[in-house]
């Protein structure tokens, strides 16, 4: 796993891609290496963990980061990035929910403890009336129980709530 430094992380850092990746890791192939760490560790309970499955594409140019697609107009288009706190889930998705689904990658997200209390405090029911729009309005995450759990999105600003929280950068572990 990767290296978890002193102190909590500044949003500046993490965005200007310092890693502090482990050395045994594998490269992904393509624009630039990504390192693939092939065992996560969740034994330090001073943190809490969360996952996603995303595209390698996804991953090199947001750093794994939860991002929201912009338009040309710089309006937010289409869902939010979803994070889930259940590895099985995002190994669910890793293999293919959709055959549209392109994710061939799972980020680790290694994240303050009380973060789960946090969002299921703050998020919104997914239902009926709970758009995207509607999240990003009030800038608060949507709360999507599938598959029993607990899956967080979050719709344009509002993906800060999460990104915020992060100890260390994202952290590909899985690649297929």
């Amino acid at each position: 796993m990767g290296e978890i430094r002193a102190g909590v992380w500044s949003l500046p850092l993490m965005l200007n891609g310092d890693s502090g990746f482990s050395a045994n890791s594998k490269p992904i192939t393509g624009a630039i290496d990504v390192p693939i760490t092939t065992t996560h560790d969740e034994s330090n309970e001073g943190f809490e963990y969360f996952y996603r499955a995303m595209s390698t594409k996804e991953y090199l140019s947001t750093g794994g980061f939860l991002q929201q697609k912009r338009d040309q107009n710089g309006n937010y288009r289409g869902e939010g990035p979803f994070v889930t706190n259940r590895l099985e889930y995002a190994e669910r998705a890793l293999n293919g929910f959709s055959k549209r689904d392109k994710y061939d990658l799972i980020v680790q997200y290694t994240t303050q403890l009380g973060t789960t209390n946090l969002l299921n405090s703050i998020s919104l029911p997914h239902g009926p009336g709970i758009t995207g729009a509607y999240s990003e309005m009030l800038g608060l995450p949507i709360k999507k129980v599938e598959l029993g759990g607990t899956n967080y999105g979050f719709y344009g600003s509002n993906v800060n709530i999460f990104n915020i929280r992060l100890i260390g950068p994202p952290i590909p572990i899985r690649y297929k």
